[in-house]
């Protein structure tokens, strides 16, 4: 009886399986969840060590700065807000979208999960700023699969412009832009010039700010000439293997069910997903703009390695799989953050 009872319990009440509803009752959870997950960063307060040269990078971290009063409680818990809200703003896109064909939690859940994995070397990074308008981009490039007005290419365009004004590698999504512009519509030459307005436009404006106030030589040397040069927090070779395992074994896993099903699904969603395929492989190629090695880039990747996580997931009909999975990565990163 008792056996009976706990396979119950297992089937109903797994986190997956809480998670995979969509229910107005597990924000709050995932708030909690979210705080949970990187408490290691209040009992391991931790200091920005390296320089930040990006200009909007610069500008909000001189904001946190001045709200939170240089207090790091305040600035933890602001870290926290980002996250939650990256986190609902990813799950907003993939419900709108259908990619997993019910409304779910297990979008932000997934995002959650594996920004807290890289927490130590993520926190007020520029690349986590980034994601911002990394993920307005998404939703901007899926937008524009159904719509032929030139609105949205002008928008993913300054989106990826933004987004390097937090921090620069985020500019090989022009890349990305590309692709989805040529497997995505029909060749235009004005679709082309509307996209890469919209990326010069915020360089533009900003240029000209910088060079009214005599700082242009300045802003182009920091933010082009230097970003190879960040100081990065020390990294455990061991864990950098088992991290970059973990990631790939998600995607290996993801690929084998998106094979599977890529049939089953409707045209609509499987170029929903075969665009999530090309921004993950052209997001890891950021890690060739850096000179020293970071974990910075790797929140380029976790947008999309968030959605095949979730994807997985979903599809996965065998509730303790599911849960085993989520238990692995959650134990590694107890493991990696509160170990050293």
């Amino acid at each position: 009886m008792s056996s009976c009872w706990q396979k119950f319990l297992f089937k109903r009440f797994t986190v997956i399986k809480i998670f995979k509803l969509s229910k107005p009752y597990l924000i709050p959870l995932l708030a909690v969840y979210t705080v949970l997950l990187n408490l290691n960063l209040f009992f391991q307060p931790l200091s920005v060590l390296y320089e930040v040269n990006a200009p909007l990078s610069k500008l909000s971290l001189k904001l946190i700065e001045m709200v939170s009063g240089g207090n790091y409680i305040v600035v933890w818990v602001i870290y926290l807000i980002l996250l939650f809200s990256q986190a609902l703003l990813l799950n907003r896109i993939v419900n709108k979208y259908r990619l997993l064909s019910q409304l779910s939690f297990l979008p932000a859940f997934g995002y959650v999960l594996l920004v807290s994995l890289f927490n130590d070397y993520l926190f007020m990074s520029s690349a986590f700023l980034a994601n911002f308008p990394i993920i307005i981009m998404l939703d901007k490039t899926y937008q524009s699969y159904n719509d032929s007005s030139y609105r949205h290419l002008f928008d993913i365009g300054f989106a990826i412009s933004i987004a390097s004004l937090f921090y620069l590698p985020t500019f090989i999504l022009v890349v990305f832009m590309m692709v989805a512009l040529a497997t995505t519509r029909i060749f235009d030459w004005r679709e082309w010039v509307v996209s890469l307005s919209g990326i010069f436009i915020p360089y533009f404006l900003i240029g000209t700010y910088f060079f009214w106030f005599e700082q242009f030589y300045e802003f182009a040397t920091l933010h082009f000439g230097t970003i190879t040069s960040n100081q990065v927090l020390p990294i455990n070779k061991l864990e950098l293997l088992v991290k970059f395992l973990i990631l790939l074994f998600i995607i290996m896993v993801t690929m084998f069910f998106f094979q599977v099903q890529f049939l089953k699904t409707i045209v609509q969603t499987r170029k929903y997903l075969t665009l999530s395929v090309y921004l993950l492989a052209i997001s890891v190629m950021a890690f060739l703009l850096i000179r020293h090695f970071s974990f910075e880039p790797v929140s380029l990747s976790l947008i999309p390695i968030s959605i095949f996580f979730s994807y997985t997931i979903f599809r996965l009909n065998n509730a303790l799989t599911a849960e085993s999975l989520h238990l692995a990565l959650l134990s590694t990163l107890i493991v990696f953050q509160y170990w050293s």
